[in-house]
C-alpha cells in the first residue's frame, strides 16, 4: 500500500439549541490526503434527527481551477429508539496539498444534548 497511513478522530458535544458543528484539518504540503473510509456515530435526543455528515475537500476541477466539492454520507439509525445513527462507508476522496478538509454535523430539532463521534481513514501519498 503506497502513502502513509493516517486517521483523524474526534467527538462532537452539542449543548441544547446547537444545531451544528464543524472541524478542520489541514493536508500538509506536498502531500494528497487520499479519505478512503468514513465512520461516525451519534446520540441524539429522543425524537432529534441526525443530518447528513459532510466532508468539504479542496481537489482540481477539469477547468484546470480548483474546487471546494463536499460529499455527503447518509445516517442510519440503529436499533429500536431512534437515538442512535450510524455511517459506515468506504470512500475515496482527495484533499489537495495544504488545504483544509472540513466535517460538518448537523441536527434538526436540536432538542437536548448530543454526540457524535466519527473517525476519517486513509492516507497520505507524495504529490
Amino acid at each position: 500500500m503506497e502513502g502513509l497511513p493516517v486517521h483523524e478522530s474526534d467527538l462532537f458535544n452539542f449543548g441544547p439549541k446547537v444545531k451544528s458543528m464543524d472541524i478542520e484539518y489541514q493536508v500538509p504540503s506536498g502531500k494528497i490526503w487520499v479519505i478512503e473510509f468514513v465512520s461516525a456515530t451519534a446520540y441524539l435526543a429522543e425524537g432529534d434527527r441526525f443530518g447528513p455528515l459532510e466532508i468539504w475537500t479542496s481537489a482540481h476541477n477539469l477547468e484546470g481551477g480548483t474546487s471546494r466539492p463536499h460529499h455527503h454520507f447518509i445516517p442510519h439509525p440503529v436499533g429500536n429508539t431512534n437515538r442512535r445513527y450510524c455511517v459506515s462507508q468506504p470512500t475515496r476522496i482527495y484533499a489537495m496539498p495544504g488545504s483544509s478538509v472540513l466535517v460538518y454535523f448537523s441536527r434538526d430539532l436540536a432538542k437536548g444534548e448530543a454526540h457524535l463521534m466519527f473517525t476519517l481513514s486513509g492516507r497520505l501519498v507524495d504529490a
